[in-house]
Protein backbone atom coordinates (compact mmCIF):
# COMPACT_ATOMS: atom_id res chain seq x y z
CA UNK A 1 0.00 0.00 0.00
CA UNK A 2 2.86 1.98 -0.40
CA UNK A 3 3.43 4.83 2.20
CA UNK A 4 -0.86 4.88 3.70
CA UNK A 5 -0.42 2.60 6.84
CA UNK A 6 -3.79 1.85 8.72
CA UNK A 7 -4.25 -0.53 11.75
CA UNK A 8 -7.69 -2.21 10.05
CA UNK A 9 -10.51 -2.96 12.67
CA UNK A 10 -12.89 -4.63 10.20
CA UNK A 11 -12.81 -5.87 6.44
CA UNK A 12 -16.14 -6.34 3.78
CA UNK A 13 -17.01 -7.22 0.48
CA UNK A 14 -18.83 -6.10 -2.06
CA UNK A 15 -21.53 -8.06 -3.47
CA UNK A 16 -19.39 -8.64 -6.66
CA UNK A 17 -16.41 -9.63 -4.74
CA UNK A 18 -14.19 -6.87 -7.03
CA UNK A 19 -13.56 -4.49 -4.08
CA UNK A 20 -12.46 -4.88 -0.56
CA UNK A 21 -13.73 -1.89 2.15
CA UNK A 22 -11.28 -1.61 5.28
CA UNK A 23 -12.44 0.16 8.29
CA UNK A 24 -9.33 1.10 10.22
CA UNK A 25 -8.73 2.98 13.44
CA UNK A 26 -8.45 6.17 12.40
CA UNK A 27 -11.48 6.40 11.35
CA UNK A 28 -11.31 6.25 7.49
CA UNK A 29 -11.91 3.50 4.73
CA UNK A 30 -9.55 2.01 2.08
CA UNK A 31 -10.57 0.19 -1.00
CA UNK A 32 -8.55 -2.28 -2.19
CA UNK A 33 -8.86 -3.85 -5.56
CA UNK A 34 -9.18 -7.46 -5.10
CA UNK A 35 -8.30 -9.00 -8.56
CA UNK A 36 -4.89 -7.09 -8.59
CA UNK A 37 -4.37 -6.68 -4.86
CA UNK A 38 -4.15 -2.52 -4.73
CA UNK A 39 -4.71 0.24 -3.11
CA UNK A 40 -7.51 2.49 -4.50
CA UNK A 41 -8.44 5.50 -2.67
CA UNK A 42 -9.43 5.93 0.93
CA UNK A 43 -12.67 7.79 2.25
CA UNK A 44 -14.94 9.29 3.02
CA UNK A 45 -14.19 12.82 1.87
CA UNK A 46 -12.82 15.62 3.87
CA UNK A 47 -14.15 13.81 7.17
CA UNK A 48 -12.54 10.87 9.43
CA UNK A 49 -14.68 9.15 12.00
CA UNK A 50 -13.74 9.94 15.66
CA UNK A 51 -12.75 6.92 17.67
CA UNK A 52 -12.47 4.91 14.84
CA UNK A 53 -14.77 2.77 12.20
CA UNK A 54 -15.59 -0.29 14.30
CA UNK A 55 -18.41 -1.82 11.69
CA UNK A 56 -18.31 -2.00 8.00
CA UNK A 57 -21.54 -3.19 5.78
CA UNK A 58 -22.03 -3.37 2.33
CA UNK A 59 -25.63 -2.47 1.72
CA UNK A 60 -27.55 -5.24 -0.36
CA UNK A 61 -30.02 -2.73 -1.51
CA UNK A 62 -28.01 0.35 -3.10
CA UNK A 63 -24.44 -0.84 -2.48
CA UNK A 64 -23.10 1.57 -0.61
CA UNK A 65 -21.48 1.46 2.87
CA UNK A 66 -22.81 1.48 6.18
CA UNK A 67 -20.53 2.79 8.54
CA UNK A 68 -20.13 2.21 12.59
CA UNK A 69 -17.84 4.40 14.62
CA UNK A 70 -16.66 4.25 17.85
CA UNK A 71 -17.92 7.83 18.60
CA UNK A 72 -21.46 7.14 18.06
CA UNK A 73 -21.94 7.81 14.29
CA UNK A 74 -23.95 5.97 12.19
CA UNK A 75 -23.52 6.98 8.58
CA UNK A 76 -24.23 5.75 4.72
CA UNK A 77 -20.87 6.55 2.53
CA UNK A 78 -21.67 6.25 -1.51
CA UNK A 79 -19.15 3.75 -2.57
CA UNK A 80 -18.94 5.65 -6.08
CA UNK A 81 -18.00 8.69 -4.73
CA UNK A 82 -17.33 8.20 -1.33
CA UNK A 83 -19.24 10.94 0.51
CA UNK A 84 -21.22 11.31 3.76
CA UNK A 85 -24.95 10.86 2.15
CA UNK A 86 -26.76 10.54 5.70
CA UNK A 87 -25.21 10.30 9.14
CA UNK A 88 -27.02 10.21 12.97
CA UNK A 89 -25.24 10.22 16.18
CA UNK A 90 -26.23 7.65 19.31
CA UNK A 91 -25.08 7.74 22.57
CA UNK A 92 -21.87 5.73 23.30
CA UNK A 93 -19.72 3.71 20.47
CA UNK A 94 -21.03 1.69 17.74
CA UNK A 95 -20.89 -2.29 18.28
CA UNK A 96 -22.45 -3.88 15.72
CA UNK A 97 -24.31 -3.50 12.77
CA UNK A 98 -26.79 -5.74 11.11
Amino acid sequence: MGHVKRFITCLRLDTNDTFLYCGTRTGDVMEIAVDKATFRRVGPLNRIFNGGISQLIVSNGSGDLVVGAGDGSVARVNKKTMKIDEEVKIPGGVCTLT
